[in-house]
């Protein structure tokens, strides 16, 4: 049996470290992206912002990796990433982590809850879709 931090980790995602945030207090000064192995569930649900105001959170990727809260994550891999100047779609912003250790306090198993991210990445402009 593999171990628990390789479950099921067969989908790839290219991420932005947040390593700041800007005046306004939004996630700032990414790293250049990189791609990592992740489990990646689309999801719908209802948690609470950090003012305690209804936010949404739209996907949940499990990962043996720590992201700061802020990060960006985009599902696919860094060669399908749009040409400079265009718009990515779907760029998710990592707003909270649940970290569960294994029984024998070994290895430990996060997820990430994911918001939609509405910002800027660089010269491209992620959009909804």
């Amino acid at each position: 049996m593999p171990a628990m931090e390789k479950w099921g980790k067969f989908q790839n995602a290219v991420l932005w470290i947040c390593s700041g945030y800007d005046g306004f207090g939004m996630p700032a000064v990414f790293e250049t992206p990189t791609t990592i192995r992740v489990r990646w569930d689309d999801t719908y649900r209802q948690s609470a912002g950090r003012d305690g105001s209804p936010l949404v959170i739209e996907a949940v990727i499990s990962t043996n990796r720590e992201l700061p809260i802020g990060s960006l994550v985009w599902k696919g891999r860094e060669s399908d990433l749009p040409t400079t100047g265009t718009k990515i779609l779907n760029v998710m912003e990592v707003h909270s982590v649940e970290v569960v250790p294994d029984l024998k306090v070994r290895s430990t198993y996060r997820e990430y809850q994911l918001k939609r991210f509405k910002n800027q990445i660089g010269n491209t402009v992620p959009e909804t879709t």
